[in-house]
C-alpha cells in the first residue's frame, strides 16, 4: 500500500515535470540492479550505511544524473526512511506508466542473439489488444530452446521453439508405441 502511494505520487509529479519517461528508465535500471546485484537490497536495508550512501547507491543503480526528478524523489524516500520499499515502488511505477501510456511488456526468448530481429515481425501479434500502443521486449537468449522463439505477453504464451516441437514429436512416438 505504501509503495503504491509513493509510485502514484511519483508518476503524477513526473508527468507534471515532463520527466515520466526518464523516471521510467531510471526505475527499469534500478530493478535490473536489484536482480543483478546480490546484496543490493540488504545494503539499502542496512542500518550501518547512512542516508547519503544509500542515496548514492540508488542514484548510481538507476542511472540518475545530476539533480533530477528521480534524485529528488529518492531524497524524499530516504528522508521518510522508506528505502526498503524502493523495489516495490519501482514495480508499481512501471505498472502505472505502462497502463497510462499503453505499453505492453513482452518477454521474448530466442536461441541466438542473431534471432533477435524477429521482434519487428511479432509486434502486430502483441498489438492485437486494443489498448496497446507500444510494445517493449525483454529479450533473453537461451540456447537450450534449440531454435525458434518463445513469446510471452499478458496471459499469452506462444512457444515456437525447436525444443518444444521435438518434445511433442517424442511424446507422440511414445504414445503410439504404447498403443501397439
Amino acid at each position: 500500500m505504501i509503495a503504491q502511494r509513493y509510485a502514484r505520487a511519483l508518476f503524477e509529479f513526473a508527468r507534471a515535470q515532463g520527466a515520466d519517461r526518464e523516471i521510467y528508465e531510471n526505475m527499469t535500471c534500478l530493478l535490473g540492479c536489484y536482480a543483478a546485484v546480490e546484496n543490493f537490497s540488504s545494503s539499502l536495508d542496512s542500518p550501518v550505511l547512512g542516508r547519503g550512501v544509500k542515496l548514492s547507491l540508488v542514484c548510481e543503480a538507476s542511472g540518475a544524473k545530476g539533480e533530477c526528478a528521480f534524485r529528488q524523489f529518492a531524497k524524499l524516500v530516504m528522508r521518510n526512511r522508506r528505502e526498503g520499499y524502493f523495489r516495490a515502488i519501482a514495480h508499481h511505477y512501471l505498472r502505472i506508466f505502462r497502463a497510462h501510456y499503453g505499453v505492453m511488456l513482452a518477454r521474448l526468448t530466442v536461441a541466438r542473439e542473431s534471432d533477435a530481429d524477429i521482434k519487428e515481425r511479432l509486434v502486430p501479434l502483441v498489438k492485437r489488444e486494443e489498448w496497446v500502443r507500444t510494445v517493449e521486449f525483454d529479450l533473453t537468449v537461451d540456447s537450450a530452446i534449440g531454435g525458434g522463439f518463445i513469446l510471452e505477453f499478458d496471459t499469452w504464451r506462444l512457444d515456437a521453439s525447436l525444443a518444444t516441437q521435438l518434445r511433442r514429436v517424442a511424446r507422440g512416438f511414445g504414445e503410439r508405441n504404447r498403443t501397439t
